[in-house]
């Protein structure tokens, strides 16, 4: 509205602001927000080249727009190069490294382009994580057509720009790229989701028309015929996709679905366990918890699991189908990577609310918990986990009243951040359990400081202010 009032003589400077301010705020709704104000310059350099929805050119709207995207390209390489090492580091917890993950979403962005156009509905879903990986140029021979074939679609897209040909065209290419250039390119993220084309997609909705566009002067004899196809192939896509509406609405079927079309992938295999536990079936559930843990080991793009994450899990799927506590998981417990058995503090919460909620009466939570006390608190060490999993494992704890367990894993997960204050008021909590003064004194001081800094959400205000007599942060 702004761009076509300026066209136009008019004003409307609060439509520009309005942009502004919503782009800006973009961001914080979702990460890739962050690309709102490139796609609309890109829109203005690409496809519109600064005339109004009349036609009339806009005076330096093009030149700007351009100068504009050219700074933010610049911004984001120097932003990525200084966040270099963070964002290698994210790959520590993946199965796949950085050069892995470049050398494979080529082929990705093909597999996002054949499925929107000629779906294969028997693997659509959300379980991608068998996705074949590259490791080098040549281990897959699609990566290098991959590679190649997007090489030739941006050398043919910049030819058409600067011959000023094709603008539609133009535009359909490179907004399916930069929409995709957050999630598919170098982010420690999972290697293929079919959300992430949820918005490039518009540019693939757009391509064909723009074809049709630029061929219809010389072959205008055969509009009708290809609108009349067109219109048959939609009804196709409909009548496939249609189905699956049936699938997604029993969770039953849904993960039958995702198991028979990807059979090796991890998630797929957990999620047919978890279906089957809570069917009751907990040996074919811990067959399928096999297949996930074997499959994760074997596929690059799937998460890698912990043997220790392994047989706990085995002992969530057994409270699920009300079966007695696997005596040989638990016992397998920290023995293999004994240095680190557990990672994830996700289950460890899972576990923690089937305690609480009393759901398995059939289950011996307190042998889990003397196993887990026996691997983290004989010999204590911080660098055995990470403050998630002994935060977890401290509220495990209370869940089984053992608040000198509780309290030995709150001062553990304090080596590793010692001013987080949810785990502070935790530590506080379990000081004045067990009457250790010396540390309640700690702890208290450090939120009484955290809290006249303005640190704390009110909610950890109002349960810091129960030890305090009702006071907020000390004070009357």
């Amino acid at each position: 509205k702004w761009r076509n009032g300026a066209g136009s003589g008019k004003s409307g400077q609060q439509w520009l602001a309005m942009t502004i301010l919503f782009a800006a705020l973009a961001p914080i709704a979702k990460e890739n927000g962050v690309l709102a104000l490139p796609l609309i310059l890109l829109l203005e350099v690409s496809y519109l080249r600064g005339q109004s929805i009349t036609g009339v050119k806009i005076r330096g709207f093009l030149g700007v727009a351009t100068w504009l995207l050219v700074f933010l390209f610049v911004v984001a390489v120097v932003a990525v190069m200084q966040r270099w090492d963070g964002l290698t580091t994210g790959y520590a917890s993946r199965g796949f490294t950085l050069t892995d993950r470049l050398l494979t979403q080529p082929t990705i962005l093909w597999d996002y382009v054949l499925q929107f156009y000629v779906p294969d509905i028997r693997r659509m879903g959300v379980y991608h994580d068998d996705f074949p990986v590259s490791s080098t140029l040549f281990e897959l021979p699609v990566t290098l057509y991959s590679i190649a074939a997007w090489g030739g679609i941006i050398i043919a897209s910049v030819t058409l720009f600067i011959k000023k040909r094709g603008s539609t065209l133009v535009y359909c290419v490179l907004f399916f790229l930069a929409a995709h250039s957050i999630e598919s390119s170098f982010l420690a993220l999972e290697m293929y989701f079919e959300h992430r084309n949820y918005l490039p997609s518009v540019a693939l909705a757009l391509l064909p028309s723009a074809l049709l566009g630029t061929l219809l002067p010389a072959y205008r004899d055969v509009l009708k015929p290809l609108l009349a196809w067109g219109a048959i192939y939609a009804m196709y896509l409909l009548i496939q996709t249609a189905t699956l509406a049936q699938v997604w609405s029993s969770p039953t079927l849904l993960m039958i679905h995702h198991y028979a079309a990807h059979p090796n992938t991890s998630r797929a295999n957990d999620a047919m366990a978890s279906r089957l536990a809570q069917l009751g079936d907990y040996g074919a559930a811990s067959s399928y918890a096999e297949a996930a843990f074997k499959a994760a080991e074997s596929q690059k793009s799937a998460r890698p699991v912990r043997v220790g994450d392994y047989h706990l899990k085995n002992i969530a799927l057994a409270c699920l189908a009300r079966h007695p506590m696997p005596r040989a998981d638990l016992a397998r417990l920290g023995v293999q990577n004994p240095e680190r058995p557990l990672a994830d503090s996700n289950l460890l919460a899972i576990i923690n609310r089937m305690t609480t909620t009393q759901r398995c009466t059939a289950m011996d939570w307190g042998s889990l918990g003397e196993q887990l006390a026996s691997i983290y608190l004989d010999t204590p060490r911080p660098d055995r986990a990470s403050h998630a999993v002994y935060t977890s494992l401290a509220a495990f704890s209370n869940a089984l009243q053992r608040y000198d367990w509780a309290f030995k894993y709150t001062s553990l997960a304090l080596m590793l951040n010692p001013s987080q204050p949810q785990t502070l008021l935790m530590h506080l909590h379990f000081s004045a359990a067990i009457a250790a003064d010396s540390e309640y004194d700690m702890a208290m001081s450090k939120l009484l400081k955290l809290c006249q800094a303005g640190s704390l959400t009110m909610e950890q205000e109002r349960t810091l202010s129960l030890y305090q007599g009702g006071e907020a942060c000390g004070l009357q």
